[in-house]
């Protein structure tokens, strides 16, 4: 009796587990990962169905197809409908033969005897037959509804079916084709060391996939997290359906959450800011095509404490000006209209560069920018998440921009890769002139010799985007590269900081001679002259 007792008392919980596990999914729309999921539940439920006795063959077979088309590629919303169908019916055919047809007949002639005998009353108004109907209907649903998981199993395949039916209403054939292979979990990847079987060029991007993989190679690389090109293959249906995207808000929620947990800081605080850089990487390389995003994250508010917190006024507020230009550029204002700002500025501080401006005049110049930029008609929103959506998208739209799309014809790139968006903490390179950013190549190209051989510029107290625009004067890795300018260089990062240097040679051999690759372009950045503050 202990052991019947205890069966029936786990059958409970189970069923309550069931019903819990149901109501926690999202079924309003149904996406790939959704349907890898009820899969799972549905074989949990075959099992259980099994245990109280049922064989359920015709279930087993449409759980099958199930499989089978998850793996397949291209199979319509319509196809799945046929799946979920045919399961439907498996499980009616089970309470047709468990209960219905052996109960039925049984319970019409005991019914009609306890009316006969008095056992039994009519309603008033009803007729024996519609009392009897009744009944057996109450009977037989009860029945049913204690047959361990069966009507969670019923109400499961009606539920996704029912969410089917209702996409092929509300959405167009390509969107929800489209959504019935979208697979959350290839959207984002995080950046910590580890490569998965998808973890390629593909669905990573370029710079995407060499980040993760130097990651894994234990390099020092800002945190971050990558949106693959799996969510810009699904861009346009995801943003006609609301509830996909609530989904992606709760994932980058959680996204950034875990970069809060590693590095301490907080998304949009004031007093202990995190702040994100959003770029694109596409499968195919384009540089300087694609919109980037640097300081994402700041506002007047957060700029005054991270002033505050990192002892540098001046780079605190000089990348609230940088973020307010990435900001309008990208809103359509022309950066030849900040140029003249950061000009006018200058002059009226008496300066020749900006570094040298008063942190102050540094704060003056970025609330121009900011009034610059609502001067156009261009919203500058100071909620975190808003700005990282939105950057995210400014990213992703830029695929499709003009210059794009000459790009792209011109190297005969297709237009069918799209772009993946990285997204990882800032490091500051422009906080003092101990800090600072720049690209560099591993081989000489002055030389034929494939040794390693660091070349290129940087620059201190500056951003990534410096020292690819051309706007400010850069220095040179080496001192080979130094001495053999026709004007020599009064710095160079071998001579001035040497252990960056030193550390940046390390890299470039680990990967060149360790990993075997191929030589390569190195972007960096260190916020001082400790190689612990040095990122790739």
């Amino acid at each position: 009796f202990e052991a019947v007792g205890l069966t029936f008392r786990i059958e409970s919980l189970a069923t309550v587990l069931f019903e819990r596990m149901i109501a926690q999914q999202e079924l309003r729309y149904v996406t790939k990962s959704t349907l890898r999921k009820v899969t799972g539940w549905l074989r949990l439920m075959l099992r259980a169905i099994r245990i109280d006795g049922c064989m359920g063959r015709a279930i087993s077979t449409g759980i099958s197809m199930l499989d089978q088309a998850l793996l397949a590629e291209g199979v319509s919303v319509d196809q799945y409908v046929n799946i979920f169908q045919s399961i439907s019916h498996a499980v009616e055919k089970v309470i047709r033969i468990r209960f219905l047809d052996v109960y039925e007949t049984i319970l019409d002639r005991v019914l009609q005897g306890m009316l006969r005998r008095g056992l039994l009353q009519t309603d008033a108004g009803s007729d024996p037959e519609e009392t009897i109907l009744k009944v057996s209907e109450g009977f037989l649903r009860d029945l049913i509804a204690r047959s361990f998981a069966l009507q969670q199993l019923d109400g499961l395949v009606g539920k996704v079916l029912q969410s089917l039916q209702e996409g092929r209403e509300r959405f167009d054939r390509d969107t929800l084709n489209v959504l019935m292979t979208y697979d959350a979990d290839r959207c984002f990847a995080a950046i910590d060391g580890k490569l998965g079987p998808l973890d390629g060029a593909i669905y990573l991007g370029n710079k995407g996939y060499m980040i993760k993989r130097l990651a894994r190679e234990g390099i020092s690389v800002p945190h971050g997290f990558i949106i693959t090109t799996e969510f810009f293959r699904c861009l346009e249906a995801i943003r006609s359906c609301d509830e996909l995207q609530h989904d992606v808000i709760q994932q980058l929620h959680k996204q950034i959450a875990r970069l809060e947990r590693v590095t301490g800081a907080r998304f949009g605080d004031p007093g202990n800011p995190l702040l994100l850089s959003v770029r694109s990487s596409a499968s195919i390389s384009m540089p300087g095509v694609l919109d980037t995003f640097l300081n994402v994250g700041l506002s007047e508010e957060v700029a005054s404490g991270f002033a505050a917190r990192s002892g540098s006024p001046w780079g605190a507020w000089d990348a609230y000006r940088r973020f307010l230009q990435f900001w309008g550029m990208a809103h359509g204002v022309d950066r030849d209209v900040f140029d003249a700002m950061m000009r006018d500025a200058k002059q009226e501080f008496g300066v020749e560069k900006k570094s040298h401006m008063p942190d102050e005049a540094m704060k003056a110049l970025a609330l121009r920018y900011r009034q610059l930029v609502l001067d156009y008609d261009v919203k500058v929103t100071d909620d975190p998440y808003e700005q990282l959506t939105t950057c995210m998208d400014l990213v992703l739209d830029s695929w499709h921009s003009e210059k794009s799309r000459i790009y792209r014809k011109e190297t005969q790139i297709a237009e069918e890769w799209g772009t993946s968006v990285i997204v990882q903490c800032m490091v500051y390179g422009n906080l003092n002139d101990r800090s600072g950013t720049g690209v560099t190549l591993t081989c000489d190209p002055r030389h034929t010799a494939g040794d390693v051989r660091l070349y290129g510029d940087f620059i201190v107290q500056g951003q990534g985007e410096d020292v690819v625009s051309g706007l400010v004067d850069t220095f040179p890795i080496s001192e080979e590269q130094r001495l053999s300018q026709a004007t020599s260089a009064p710095m160079s990062l071998e001579k001035d900081l040497p252990r960056i240097y030193e550390a940046l040679h390390g890299h470039a051999r680990t990967l060149i001679y360790d990993q075997g690759m191929y030589h390569q372009e190195i972007e960096f950045t260190f916020e001082s002259d400790d190689p612990a503050d040095l990122y790739i």
